[in-house]
């Protein structure tokens, strides 16, 4: 089955549909999601509140060395977007905390992340 959207939106909206269809039996729902990850794409909105935000660590230390070298820019982008994708992970994770309490079974599901 081909779908489309960001990875980790899809996993989720599957995820959510099978807790709002499986009725009352008991069940085992395994979600994993593969991000933060390379290549580094993320929704638009998600990177969004992170494309203007100053890096707070803009130098590094080299590994085995008291020296400090400053991050380029193309890695300043990477944080910016890795941080965008587990924000939307997270989000996703409340989307189906959602959904379990709408279902009523939230109390009664042990949820592991």
């Amino acid at each position: 089955m081909q779908a489309k959207g960001y990875c980790s939106d899809v996993f989720t909206d599957a995820a959510i549909d099978f807790v709002q269809t499986g009725g009352d039996q008991p069940f085992f729902l395994y979600l994993a999601f593969n991000a933060p990850h390379t290549p580094l794409e993320v929704p638009e909105e998600a990177y969004d509140r992170y494309r203007d935000m100053p890096y707070p660590f803009d130098t590094f230390a080299i590994q085995g060395s008291n020296e400090f070298e400053r991050m380029k820019p193309k890695d300043i982008e990477a944080a910016r977007k890795v941080y965008a994708m587990v924000s939307n992970i997270d989000e996703n994770v409340g989307r189906l905390q959602q959904a379990l309490k709408d279902a009523g079974m939230a109390d009664n599901t042990l949820l592991i992340f």
